[in-house]
């Protein structure tokens, strides 16, 4: 959304689509901590429940419980990499428009 042609779009200048992109960003951000957090409540729940799974969610019978909590630990392994690279980028959005206004 940055390199495109600014007269091709109801914006007026440069600096508000680098703000509506850089918003994106932020939101997009949130989502994946959203994610992030949502994965963390279900590997608490399966690995609280004494090996029962029904308040995780219902499992397909020929799931196997354990492979399931190596794969959600594998999967907020992901999303926490994702959150600490979105992090920095998105302090540097923010210092950059602190004061933009």
């Amino acid at each position: 959304m940055r390199h495109i042609d600014i007269a091709h779009t109801p914006y007026a200048s440069e600096d508000e689509v680098i703000r509506f992109s850089d918003g994106w960003k932020i939101f997009l951000f949130e989502a994946q901590n959203v994610i992030l957090k949502s994965l963390e409540e279900r590997l608490g729940k399966l690995t609280n429940n004494n090996g029962s799974n029904a308040s995780a969610y219902i499992l397909d019978h020929g799931i196997d419980a354990t492979a399931e909590v190596m794969n959600i630990g594998r999967l907020i392994e992901i999303a926490r990499s994702k959150c600490e690279v979105q992090t920095r980028l998105i302090f540097d959005i923010v210092k950059r428009h602190v004061g933009s206004r």
